[in-house]
């Protein structure tokens, strides 16, 4: 499978969902935490972890769309992003699983797990072409 043709669409779709995700949970954290887990806290921990949480989620989105401009020349992201989306979509699986989300968070493994598998596919494609 040739995904390089391809790489710059993908971390341009990257780059909008995260953005928009991001100003989405960081506008409305009570809907968001509603909506994900099921309750709408006012603990200062849970907001300052969710504040933290959606602004890396931003700046990723910021890198994706770094990346889409020359894959090639940052691989360095592309493996940070694969990291991410991957141990994004393995604690949103964690969470469903002792029951602490809602199913709503399984569309977010779907999207950050399918993302983050394609990352590494490209960042292979990329490492292969240097080498022969």
């Amino acid at each position: 499978m040739n995904l390089s043709p391809h790489s710059k669409t993908i971390f341009t779709i990257a780059a909008a969902l995260n953005i928009i995700g991001a100003l989405s949970a960081l506008a409305a954290m009570p809907l968001h935490l509603q909506l994900f887990y099921g309750h709408g806290s006012t603990d200062i921990l849970v907001k300052f972890y969710h504040y933290n949480f959606w602004f890396v989620v931003l700046a990723m989105g910021i890198g994706y769309a770094i990346v889409a401009r020359n894959p090639a020349e940052n691989r360095g992201l592309m493996l940070i992003g694969a990291i991410g989306k991957l141990v994004a979509a393995a604690s949103w699986v964690l969470m469903y699983a002792i029951g602490e989300a809602t199913p709503l968070v399984l569309a977010g493994v779907a999207y950050d797990g399918s993302f983050g598998i394609l990352f590494l596919l490209i960042l292979r494609e990329s490492g292969s072409r240097k080498t022969t």
